[in-house]
């Protein structure tokens, strides 16, 4: 069986439509009971045009009502859920960017795609955190040998061009890396006054000391990005119940647009930006695979338009998956406490 789908702003229309013509049905029983009054005395048995009319008015103006009520449930209660199942939901409408209404505009996940897209890109440029380890004044620092003056391992081979040595257990692992057994772990080698910094904050330390924008900027965009996300959605729930519940009052309005926030704008954020990071990693990968069957720049600026559609691909489609989990838990919430 095909699913019936229901445009509530035409029904609504319909149901004002009906209710019109009850009101003018009713205004011609009126006009017709003052000509029959006009000559009842006359003709004698004249039909009760008003009372009939009335009856046909109510029962539109009934109908209307119905209509009416039927649409806004659907657009409380429905059809969230309904448009997850469709492609549009799914692909990015850029006419959102040209919409008159500004605050959409900012707040729409084609917008919040795009400056998260951009903070992905810069994390996933310069990574997500990693510990340095930082001597402090009279700190012994750790004598390593050094790989080119240690004599071959026993049990070292050579093979592919690189060389090879045993661990305890057998396995051959490269020469000089943190697996070879002539290295001391490095933990075994850091003193106890030695300090533990995290340059950047969410920044690695490769280079040490990252520019300043690249910090700067991933962090805000990052805020920014989310912050709209979540906006957006406390935004788009206030306009639908201004247009669909003019009985509400401004509190009771302001309270269901927090909800919406918190229940489908946090998700919606959190996907986004795990979206955004994990998608301009990929498109960086691929953008310079590409660039590079281009001699010169190829390899470097495909990175970077692959990081960057990556970023933003990543974070619309993140966004879209946690906006459809919070609109599953706001549907469950819905149904246990009405």
């Amino acid at each position: 069986m095909s699913r019936r789908v229901i445009d509530p702003d035409k029904v609504i229309e319909m149901g004002k439509a009906t209710l019109k013509a009850s009101i003018e049905i009713e205004a011609m029983g009126r006009s017709a009971r003052g000509i029959i009054d006009g000559v009842s005395g006359i003709v004698g048995g004249a039909p009760d045009a008003l009372g009939r009319t009335k009856k046909v008015a109510g029962d539109l103006a009934e109908q209307a009502g119905v209509a009416h009520r039927k649409a806004v449930q659907y657009v409380d209660d429905v059809k969230a859920l309904e448009e997850i199942g469709t492609w549009q939901f799914w692909l990015p409408n850029f006419g959102n960017f040209t919409d008159p209404d500004k605050v959409k505009v900012v707040t729409s996940d084609e917008f919040g795609g795009t400056v998260l897209g951009i903070s992905g890109y810069l994390l996933s440029k310069y990574g997500k955190g990693a510990d340095l380890h930082v001597p402090g004044p009279n700190s012994t620092i750790p004598v390593i040998p050094r790989l080119d003056r240690m004599p071959p391992a026993n049990g070292q081979v050579n093979f592919g061009g690189k060389a090879w040595v045993p661990t305890s257990s057998g396995l051959l692992v490269p020469a000089g890396s943190s697996a070879d057994p002539r290295f001391p772990p490095l933990s075994s080698n850091v003193a106890d006054d030695w300090k533990v910094t995290h340059p950047g904050r969410g920044i690695r330390p490769n280079p040490i000391n990252p520019p300043r924008w690249a910090v700067t900027g991933s962090k805000a965009l990052g805020w920014i990005g989310s912050g709209l996300t979540v906006v957006g959605a406390g935004y788009n729930q206030w306009t639908q119940d201004a247009k669909y519940h003019p009985e509400m009052s401004g509190g009771e309005r302001f309270a269901r647009a927090a909800g919406n926030a918190a229940v489908e704008g946090v998700p919606s954020a959190a996907g986004a930006m795990a979206g955004a990071w994990a998608g301009a990693k990929a498109g960086a990968l691929a953008g310079a695979a590409i660039g590079s069957f281009f001699p010169g720049p190829g390899t470097a600026i495909g990175g970077v338009v692959g990081g960057l559609v990556g970023g933003f691909v990543g974070g619309f489609a993140g966004g879209k998956v946690g906006s459809a989990i919070g609109r599953g838990i706001k549907s469950g919430l819905k149904k246990l406490f009405g």
